[in-house]
């Protein structure tokens, strides 16, 4: 019986916590995050309710990370890599490395959009790293009306399983 506890408590904390992110939990407010990224700057959201904050470099070919909160609790975690020093090897080492830890995506889907006269391309890699949350790697590619590619970003998103409908 002790064992079976055991095991039911482990696999419940795991499940609760953001894989990547130790001392962050799905729900976390803005002064929740503050006691971990004490330089958390705001920047711009579309979205009603929603507010972003991100920290400046926080890893080796990782530009920022952004925290999404709606209504004051975390819901999402976007890791911008640094467009500048990544290449096709770093993005191999970082598709390596989810497949060992994480295992196989379960679903590819491509992006493509129109908007104006700029074409969005690329994929989107979805990870179920936990319970709690759904993992996405995102390869997109912005097209400008000539055919020619203008802009190129890599993100990794941790979104809260419980509230993700965006892919």
């Amino acid at each position: 019986m002790k064992k079976i506890f055991i095991l039911f408590f482990t696999l419940c904390t795991l499940s609760f916590a953001i894989v990547d992110f130790e001392g962050i939990n799905w729900g976390d407010s803005k002064s929740d995050l503050n006691i971990i990224f004490n330089s958390l700057e705001k920047e711009p959201a579309l979205e009603e309710n929603v507010e972003i904050f991100s920290v400046n470099a926080p890893k080796d070919f990782v530009a920022k990370y952004q925290f999404f909160l709606k209504n004051n609790s975390l819901y999402k975690i976007r890791v911008v890599f640094d467009k500048e020093n990544v290449g096709k090897s770093q993005i191999q080492d970082i598709y390596s490395r989810l497949l060992k830890d994480i295992g196989s995506p379960i679903s590819k889907v491509p992006i493509n959009k129109k908007i104006d006269d700029l074409t969005i391309q690329g994929n989107s890699l979805k990870f179920i790293p936990n319970l709690s949350t759904n993992l996405y790697l995102n390869g997109i590619d912005t097209i400008d009306e000539y055919g020619k590619m203008i802009d190129s970003n890599l993100y990794l998103e941790y979104v809260d399983s419980n509230i993700d409908n965006n892919m």
